[in-house]
């Protein structure tokens, strides 16, 4: 989706820590903030323990929890 903003084919939500840090989108205001979102992370449970996956898990977390 955001690539698809980046090409300017339309209007898209992001985080700000990805937005903010590209030149080519610009932040526009808003009447009231964009309606909260849930991510679901799923996995299954004989990887869990994998030094990789749990990397890539602890970094969504922080991310997507700002």
């Amino acid at each position: 989706m955001v690539e698809a903003v980046r090409e300017g084919l339309g209007l898209g939500l992001a985080p700000r820590r990805i937005g903010d840090r590209d030149p080519r989108l610009v932040r526009l205001d808003t009447p009231r903030p964009p309606t909260p979102r849930e991510v679901w992370l799923a996995y299954h449970q004989d990887i869990e323990p994998s030094p990789r996956v749990r990397a890539v898990i602890d970094f969504l977390v922080e991310t997507l929890s700002e």
